[in-house]
């Protein structure tokens, strides 16, 4: 694929519900080389080798090298539905390594700046439907929750992309803490069940 910038001002124009990902094997496309991304700017993807820039060309685009990896997750079937639907669907980078979190004052404040999160609208549609739908860079942490404040849930799906490969990194998930929630049960694809600590259990395996 060519491009000529002369003529071609812009290369990426996104819409509602701003979730594609753009996979470029030889680089003409992202400017970034081979095997690179582009993506819908989101605060969450800021992270090593991927930029926001050149946004007469790209849009509000993040582009990423390929030591990175982009991935789509869908939140859906919330349970009790009433208390989810339109709700915003909040994601905040959370690795251990941000210097934003080296204490709990630093944490504190970090937490609560609002100008940190992606706000995901709910999703009407299909594929899945009623859900919250995002692309993530794989191998990070990310602090989620629903609404002002987090909701609890008493039953959540997640639908990881068919295009998630065995050797792509982890997406590691925070929410909010739950006093009452006593444990887990997650189902994979709706099938083999997996106890507490069975996650932890086959990783060391």
């Amino acid at each position: 694929m060519y491009f000529d910038d002369a003529t071609v001002p812009r290369r990426l124009w996104y819409q509602t519900p701003y979730r594609a990902i753009y996979y470029d094997l030889d680089g003409t496309f992202t400017k970034k080389g081979p095997k690179s991304w582009v993506t819908p700017y989101m605060p969450h993807h800021e992270q090593p080798g991927c930029v926001h820039d050149e946004k007469e060309l790209f849009g509000t685009s993040t582009r990423c090298d390929n030591t990175v990896t982009i991935r789509r997750l869908s939140f859906y079937g919330a349970n009790p539905r009433q208390m989810f639907d339109m709700m915003g669907f909040k994601i905040l980078k959370y690795d251990d390594s941000l210097p934003e979190l080296a204490d709990e004052e630093k944490k504190k404040a970090y937490i609560a700046d609002k100008s940190k999160y992606t706000t995901i609208n709910f999703k009407i549609f299909e594929r899945p439907m009623s859900a919250w739908t995002a692309p993530y860079v794989v191998g990070h942490k990310y602090k989620i929750h629903w609404g002002k404040v987090g909701l609890d849930f008493e039953n959540m799906k997640v639908q990881i992309s068919d295009q998630y490969k065995p050797e792509d990194k982890s997406i590691y998930l925070v929410h909010n803490f739950t006093d009452v929630r006593a444990k887990y049960d997650i189902k994979l694809d709706g099938g083999e069940l997996m106890k507490e600590d069975s996650i932890a259990e086959k990783e060391a395996d």
